[in-house]
C-alpha cells in the first residue's frame, strides 16, 4: 500500500492543482479605498504621532518594522527629503515628501520635539517595535470599522502602490518608490487595478 493510502490522503489531482493556482492567482493584496483611507487618518488626527505614524506608512509605503528605524537626522526639512531604511532585501533609499507628509511631520515634532534619536521612539531607548505599530494600527482600524481583511498594516504598503498606480504611476516608477529589488514583487499590484479597470469598462458596456 503507497505511503499517500497509509497517510490518509490521496495525490493532488492535475485539476486539483489547477485550481490551487487559479485561488493562488485571484488572490490580491488588500488595500484602503479613498475613503477609507481619510477615515483612517482623520480618526488617527486625535495623536500627532500616530497621524504621522500612519501618514508616513502610507505614503512611503512602509512595513510595520519600518518605522522603527527612521531617526530625526533622517529627515533634511529644509529639502523635504527623508532617507528610509528598508527591510527583507528592499532597497534603502531617500525621498522627497509630499506636503501631507511634511504638515504630519511638522506637528508631530511640536509635541516630540527636535531631540536627536528616533522619530518614533518605543520603549528602553529604542525605536518603536513592530508590534506596538500593529496595535496603533489595530486601533484605528477598529475605530473606522475597516473590513477585518484591511486590519493589518501591510494594507498600507498595498495601499502605497495601489494609490500610485490608481494616479497614472509607471510601473518601474512604483517599483522604485516601494524599494522592490525585484520587479515581480511590484507585478501583483498592476493586477489590482487592472481589474477595477475591467469592472468599469463591464459597467460602461451594460450601460450601453
Amino acid at each position: 500500500m503507497s505511503q499517500n493510502l497509509h497517510s490518509g490522503s490521496l495525490p493532488a489531482g492535475p485539476q486539483m492543482t489547477e485550481n490551487k493556482r487559479a485561488r493562488k492567482a485571484e488572490k490580491q493584496p488588500d488595500y484602503l479605498d479613498s475613503g477609507e483611507r481619510r477615515a483612517l487618518l482623520t480618526a488617527a488626527a486625535a495623536s500627532s504621532r500616530d497621524h504621522c505614524l500612519l501618514t508616513l506608512m502610507m505614503y512611503r509605503g512602509l512595513r510595520a518594522s519600518e518605522p522603527g528605524l527612521v531617526r530625526l537626522e533622517d529627515f533634511a526639512e529644509r529639502t523635504r527629503r527623508l532617507y528610509v531604511r528598508r527591510l527583507k532585501g528592499s532597497i534603502s533609499q531617500e525621498y522627497h515628501l509630499t506636503d501631507v507628509e511634511m504638515r504630519a511631520i511638522r506637528r508631530w515634532l511640536r509635541d516630540r520635539g527636535k531631540v536627536p534619536g528616533w522619530l518614533f521612539p518605543g520603549y528602553r531607548g529604542r525605536g518603536m517595535a513592530r508590534r506596538q505599530v500593529f496595535r496603533i494600527y489595530l486601533h484605528y482600524a477598529e475605530l473606522v470599522q475597516l473590513p477585518e481583511r484591511k486590519r493589518h498594516p501591510h494594507s498600507l504598503k498595498h495601499t502605497c502602490a495601489t494609490m500610485l498606480l490608481d494616479a497614472g504611476a509607471e510601473i518601474r516608477g512604483v517599483q522604485d518608490h516601494l524599494g522592490h529589488a525585484h520587479i515581480s514583487s511590484t507585478l501583483k499590484y498592476a493586477a489590482v487595478t487592472a481589474t477595477q479597470r475591467a469592472r468599469v469598462h463591464e459597467l460602461l458596456e451594460r450601460a450601453a
